[in-house]
């Protein structure tokens, strides 16, 4: 993958005593309404190369080479949706928009020639994950000077 971007964040609610709501609530309320945070993560990233296979053995009988690309890059647009396989009947998931365009975008190697490794990427990822978390006293964690928290 060429970029990846990562992160995290914790942001408490301003609820609660000694903050801008409910600071004057009693003990037992900030208990219920009082210490809770949102926290989350965040993860974006480019597709993962991956490369096209010719099924052909020119250099040697070890070593499948890739195909050669023929450079129409709006042939290899990437657009995930599902098709009907048409000699299994069953559903499947293609990558590129067009895949008859896609296929035709390459071709196999002649003589010692030898495509690129890696020259298509993957759809890229978005990701995104939240939730609520609620600091509060615990009697036996506090005599340890340990926080509670409830996820």
């Amino acid at each position: 993958m060429n970029q990846a971007i990562n992160g995290d964040y914790l942001y408490s609610l301003p609820v609660g005593r000694g903050k801008s709501f409910g600071s004057n609530l009693p003990k037992w309320a900030d208990e219920v309404v009082g210490g809770w945070q949102l926290s989350g993560l965040v993860n974006w990233r480019t597709g993962l190369a991956f490369q096209t296979v010719a099924n052909a053995f020119p250099i040697s009988f070890a070593n499948n080479v890739p195909a050669i690309f023929n450079g129409n890059t709006s042939a290899i647009k990437v657009g995930i949706h599902q098709e009907v396989n048409a000699a299994s009947g069953f559903p499947t998931i293609q990558l590129f928009s067009n895949q008859a365009n896609a296929l035709g975008a390459f071709s196999g190697p002649l003589g010692l020639q030898a495509g690129s490794r890696n020259n298509l990427r993957g759809a890229a990822l978005l990701e995104l994950r939240h939730g609520p978390g609620q600091t509060f006293p615990d009697q036996r964690a506090r005599r340890h000077g340990v926080p509670h928290r409830c996820v």
